[in-house]
């Protein structure tokens, strides 16, 4: 994959809809899985019936620049940092340290990182959660921040300007990520530990079930 748009969308809200209701993208839905997808997410959260909603569609054409705006001034983005992956049953969310921040680009204050997901599709097709012009990419990438005086998300997420998320749109690439070659072969290793430890449970139990006959 490789990186479409270094900074495609800045979002300020007050209510996150992840815990309520069986809800879904537009791509997870199947026949077996019947969830509520974007267009439905007011059944799962009644939050999701406002206004201002996430996911949007950038139309271009009627897209006006606001000379306000100024540039965004990142600070420790480059730090190397500990952090845990974990599967939250709808993307891979991955939580940082209080020690890159973000200011400028209109925002109210600074804000710090608190953690960063991904939404894609299979086989590199559609996944993103937002759309240009109608066009969903392979890839949507969310660093989620929240004010630097905020010491937890559930109380940033009571200030309307509490939470600023930035959105990164990627696309395939022909060619090989260089930066991505230890993490397949990470991931790859893990796969072939995980399968080992499952074919030894599954030996176990057979063992143990015959045993009691």
């Amino acid at each position: 994959m490789k990186h479409l748009f270094s900074l495609t969308l800045l979002l300020s809200f007050g209510t996150l809809a992840t815990e309520a209701g069986d809800w879904c993208y537009q791509s997870q839905f199947t026949c077996d899985h019947q969830c509520n997808t974007p267009n439905k997410w007011n059944h799962a959260n009644s939050d999701c019936a406002g206004r201002y909603q996430s996911p949007i569609n950038v139309v271009t054409r009627k897209t006006l620049p606001d000379e306000r705006l100024i540039s965004f001034k990142f600070s420790n983005y480059q730090q190397i940092f500990r952090g845990t992956i974990k599967n939250n049953g709808h993307s891979v969310l991955v939580g940082v340290p209080h020690l890159s921040t973000i200011s400028g680009g209109g925002l109210p204050t600074t804000y710090k990182a608190v953690q960063f997901h991904l939404h894609w599709g299979l086989n590199g097709g559609p996944g993103s959660e937002h759309t240009i012009d109608g066009e969903q990419y392979p890839m949507e990438m969310h660093i989620v921040h929240m004010k630097h005086h905020y010491t937890d998300i559930t109380t940033a997420l009571a200030d309307p300007e509490g939470v600023a998320v930035l959105g990164f749109f990627y696309e395939k690439s022909n060619s090989a990520n260089r930066n991505m070659t230890l993490l397949s072969i990470l991931f790859g290793a893990l796969k072939q530990q995980i399968q080992m430890f499952l074919c030894r449970l599954c030996h176990w139990l057979s063992s143990f079930l015959l045993s009691r006959t």
